[in-house]
């Protein structure tokens, strides 16, 4: 136990409404014993474009799947913009703000967007 599959699913457009296939395999899975541990979502940066009256479809759902609770979670890092002490604002029972100390630290996960950039070549016959 503790596996994870990701799936990655883009809906298709029918008669010009997309078919939410990506919800509808996302649920199936639920149904049949996974858990939704993660949801995120591919960012294509140059993706094919579109005509009519819809935005070009530059995402796609990554969902991310479980058999019960993943081991073993390695997350892509990267540098933090700022470190050394920081003030923390926090709201306060009376609503005063209260400023806390606080060290920052040197890394930090990525968010659950990720960019990727398409290749595609043609070769050109002469």
């Amino acid at each position: 136990m503790g596996g994870v599959v990701i799936w990655v699913v883009a809906d298709a457009t029918i008669d010009g409404s997309e078919t939410g296939t990506s919800f509808r395999q996302a649920l199936f899975f639920k149904e049949i014993g996974f858990r939704l541990h993660d949801t995120m979502i591919y960012y294509k940066n140059n993706p094919m474009p579109q005509t009519g009256n819809r935005y070009h479809q530059h995402f796609e759902y990554m969902f991310a799947f479980s058999k019960g609770s993943p081991k073993t979670f390695n997350p892509i890092i990267e540098p933090t913009k700022y470190q050394g002490l920081a003030n923390m604002k926090n709201r306060g029972q009376n609503g005063t703000l209260d400023y806390e100390k606080v060290i920052r630290t040197k890394e930090k996960k990525v968010g659950n967007v990720f960019f990727i950039q398409l290749v595609v070549e043609f070769q050109q016959k002469i």
